[in-house]
């Protein structure tokens, strides 16, 4: 049968097109879904010659007259129905005495529909309701969506509610909101947290991110355009005013799952790029957003089945969000939804409301292959008719997920009931397996299982610290008000926090320079300790500066002295800190440059890894869950901007990090090559150090039986290093008066340059924290007592020059860095990869205990990969598709 015939319920059944596009599920023990007015017996018929059903349409212009209804309508048999469309002009303004009478009726809310009018209506004709009224009502609170997704136990996210409908109900509501989760009423929800009105028609949805991975807020509405979501990073507190369902936002590989049922037991299931990520649409060439038809999984299904009958929406959609660790979650249930532009769901939808319709109202029109046969059934005397109105899931009983096995319906698709018949093979058999497929040579392909990739963040920053010891009492009083302990150091990384420490830095120096301070040249005895003031400002212009956000700083504060006090309230003795080592620790964030490269690699990494046709590859794949891709990162602020930038550059995302980390990126807590706290590492990398001090000390011009010695392994591009080093002693000399000239140019700059309107450099730093930059360093770099250079200081003194050549030389235009640029270099080349081995023997066991935590992981991954063989329905691929890639790539990928 043609698109545009009429279709027969066979014809329906039997059709094949469009199979990629649609996902019928087969019939397993279905019911029809009950209006809550009907009591099982044949309606009153509307039509007076008992030929054809009348069909009424009620529901705005908008919606009754779009393309989807009028392609579904206009595959209805006109033999056996009549459809009436009530119109706004009859809804709005005519009283339901004089709507039109029909025997089944669609009716459904959209904006501006008056549902209580409809319900009269339903009340007062009977009609049969594919949608329940009723319960439509119900689905415009997100609260009784959720409780009643509950009590058909559906998976919801974990979730609070902030009730302010009443002001009664508003007292009770308290909501405490910290750097990293939401206390709502009790409920402690981590964030990333997302905050949905009570009202279903309000999408004025926000997602408020932990300031932990930069914080901010993404502000999710209706599309406009080609926009979903716009992120604002000055938005971190939550709103005060109205009722809020607050719940943990859940990590989806950046996608959502949107399912369209029809009945009970059919659904169409697709996937698209999550608003969450990075707000923008994808469209086609046809200006309609890109989505992809994906498979359910059993428990999906049965998730399908429920909503339908809980809900009593013969036709509705529900959004699915899918996590990595395999389970799924329902988190809004619409009304009356239908699937655009796809000829197959609309061949299946006008078949199945042809059915239901009849079923209720003409019963003896069902044919025998009819879509609905498990529903009707015969009797020897009277020929067909219905099944019992009732069903155990209809009364409330839970359905059985478990089901009876199932066949494969037309396109691939499977029952709602039905069982998988993969079975995971024993290692004998897997084997087995696969020699047959490697003796059949050619005739069997092999399968792609993993791709691991490990990779190191990008362009930084360079990492600073400060050290000071301080008895100042405003800081004694900020160490005591966040611990209990006098002996335990905190760490000051919040926002909350950071920002009370500015403040209290702000207020000390004002005392100190109330007392006619000069902060840059005098000190201050404190009775405790002298500290150069300086260091005060410095702080206040680290912190003052930049957005606070954990992400990128930190202020630790270590007690060194205590002195025993009475406690104000109990009078009991206790320790109270005297004297605080403070450390402030700031930079090594990603740069620009760096987010460049990073997203750079991803799209290589797309391109050189994955084949790339024109029907979509990776993308496609990622969209479909076929792609199982996990992103992890450790703890730390540019590290995790790395794995965001490079996620965004493969799977082609656009605007801010901070929401693509938290969608795509697992932070580990634990890192997994990190040496600190292994003693037997420490032990090995010390003499390392050692050695390599002896060597670099002295000052003698390397021969090449010197550089054999110094290199053990050989290794041709530390030698190389060595060689252009020549002297050791005197290349370092060379470094240190080199970074002493930078520093003589940068005072001098400096002087010029201070001021409220002195020019940012890179990363917000002025060019005063640029000079105290380098004279730590150039302090730090020689020990005058001693006259030995500080070696492990070599890298950062190449960071740092690297940093200012390529980020701050056109503003400040300084000599000699060229020079320096290349001798540090090369000096690091001589040490840095020294540290980790001196030879073979040493790198090899250094090198192991290092990585073991990392490839012990690597390993479990690829074990996963090659050994599982049951089916996830969430990664299915069809194979045919996979031999379509390689035979026909794009020669020419579109970046």
């Amino acid at each position: 049968a043609s698109s545009s015939e009429p279709l027969t319920p066979t014809a329906a059944r039997l059709r094949s097109l469009d199979t990629d596009v649609a996902v019928g599920l087969s019939y397993d023990e279905p019911s029809t879904p009950d209006s809550t007015k009907h009591d099982g017996s044949p309606v009153a018929r509307a039509s007076l010659d008992g030929d054809r059903v009348v069909l009424g349409i009620c529901a705005m212009d908008k919606k009754a007259r779009s393309k989807p209804m009028r392609a579904i309508l206009g595959r209805l048999d006109e033999s056996l129905f009549q459809v009436k469309v009530f119109g706004d002009d009859t809804i709005l303004r005519k009283p339901i005495e004089e709507w039109p009478v029909c025997d089944a009726l669609i009716a459904f809310f959209s904006k501006g529909f008056p549902l209580d009018k409809a319900m009269a209506y339903a009340e007062l004709r009977k009609p049969y309701c594919i949608n329940d009224l009723e319960k439509q009502m119900l689905l415009l609170d997100r609260r009784n969506v959720y409780r009643m997704l509950e009590e058909a136990g559906i998976n919801v996210p974990v979730h609070a509610i902030a009730d302010r409908d009443t002001a009664e109900a508003a007292r009770e509501v308290e909501v405490l909101e910290y750097d990293e989760y939401l206390d709502v009423n009790g409920t402690v929800l981590q964030k990333p947290v997302v905050e949905k009105p009570v009202n279903a028609e309000d999408h004025n949805i926000r997602i408020y991110y932990p300031v932990s991975k930069g914080g901010g807020c993404k502000k999710l509405f209706r599309k406009i355009g080609d926009r979903s979501s716009d992120f604002s990073p000055e938005v971190n507190d939550v709103r005060r005013q109205g009722s809020y369902i607050y719940e943990e936002f859940l990590e989806t590989q950046g996608t959502d799952v949107k399912v369209y049922t029809v009945g009970p037991d059919y659904g169409h299931a697709e996937a698209r790029k999550s608003p969450a990520l990075d707000g923008v649409v994808n469209r086609d060439e046809n200006g309609k957003e890109v989505r992809f038809p994906v498979l359910l999984t059993m428990e999906e299904k049965s998730f399908a089945r429920r909503i339908v009958l809980a809900f009593g929406q013969t036709v509705c959609g529900f959004d699915i969000l899918r996590t990595q660790e395999g389970k799924s979650y329902v988190c809004d249930v619409n009304g009356w939804s239908f699937v655009k532009g796809s000829r197959k769901y609309y061949d299946d939808c006008a078949q199945l409301l042809s059915e239901f319709a009849l079923a209720k109202v003409q019963p003896t029109s069902i044919c025998a292959l009819s879509a609905i046969g498990p529903m009707v059934h015969r009797n020897r005397s009277s020929g067909l008719r219905l099944s019992p109105p009732s069903t155990p899931y209809s009364r409330g009983h839970s359905p059985d997920t478990s089901g009876s096995d199932g066949g494969d319906a037309p396109g691939g698709a499977a029952s709602i009931g039905g069982r998988g018949v993969f079975k995971e093979l024993d290692p004998e058999s897997r084997e087995k397996r696969r020699k047959d497929a490697l003796e059949q040579g050619g005739s069997v392909t092999e399968e792609l299982r993993c791709i691991v990739s490990v990779i190191r963040h990008a362009d930084r920053s360079p990492k600073q610290k400060m050290k000071m010891m301080v008895s100042y009492p405003e800081y004694l009083d900020f160490f005591h008000q966040y611990t209990k302990d006098a002996r335990r150091e905190i760490k000051v990384k919040g926002k909350s926090q950071l920002s009370r420490f500015l403040e209290v830095t702000k207020s000390i120096i004002n005392r100190l320079e109330s007392e006619d301070f000069d902060p840059y040249t005098q000190a201050l005895d404190t009775g405790r300790s002298v500290k150069n003031i300086h260091k005060l400002i410095q702080i206040r212009s680290v912190l003052g500066r930049f957005r606070i956000a954990g992400i990128n700083r930190k202020v630790q504060l270590k007690p060194h002295e205590w002195e025993p006090v009475a406690d104000a309230k109990t009078g009991e003795e206790r320790e109270r800190a005297t004297k605080l080592l403070l450390v402030l620790k700031w930079g090594g964030d990603l740069t620009d440059v760096g987010t460049g490269q990073a997203k750079n690699l991803g799209r290589a990494f797309r391109h050189r890894m994955y084949p790339d046709p024109d029907n979509g590859g990776i993308l496609r794949l990622h969209s479909t869950f076929r792609h199982d891709m996990k992103i992890k990162s450790s703890d730390e602020g540019r590290v995790m901007k790395t794995a965001a930038a490079f996620a965004s550059g493969m799977l082609e995302l656009e605007g801010d990090l901070t929401p693509i980390l938290a969608s795509l990126v697992k932070v580990e807590k634990h890192h997994m090559l990190d040496p600190s706290g292994n003693k037997s590492i420490k032990k090995l990398m010390d003499d390392c150090k050692e050695f390599i001090d002896r060597c670099m000390q002295a000052d003698i011009d390397l021969t090449p039986a010197l550089i054999a010695a110094m290199v053990p392994s050989g290794q041709k591009s530390i030698v190389r290093a060595l060689e252009r080093i020549g002297n050791p002693r005197r290349a370092l000399e060379r470094i240190y008066a080199l970074i002493a000239s930078i520093v003589l140019q940068l005072e001098d700059k400096v002087s010029t340059m201070e001021g409220p309107d002195s020019p940012l450099l890179n990363g917000k730093e002025t060019p005063r924290m640029m000079l105290e930059r380098w004279r730590k360093l150039h302090k730090d770099f020689f020990d005058e007592e001693s006259g030995e250079y500080d070696l492990s200081k070599a890298p950062d003194v190449h960071d740092t020059i690297r940093f200012d050549v390529i980020h701050n030389m056109k503003i400040l235009q300084l000599k000699n860095t060229g020079e320096l640029l290349e001798l540090a270099h090369t000096l690091a080349d001589c040490i840095v990869p020294q540290e980790y081995g001196i030879d073979e023997h040493s790198k090899r066991i250094i090198g192991a205990k290092t990585c073991d935590a990392l490839l012990e992981k690597i390993k479990r991954d690829l074990e996963i990969a090659a050994l599982d063989d049951d089916v996830d329905m969430r990664y299915n691929l069809d194979l045919r598709f996979v031999r379509v890639c390689v035979s026909n790539p794009n020669p020419n990928p579109k970046p």
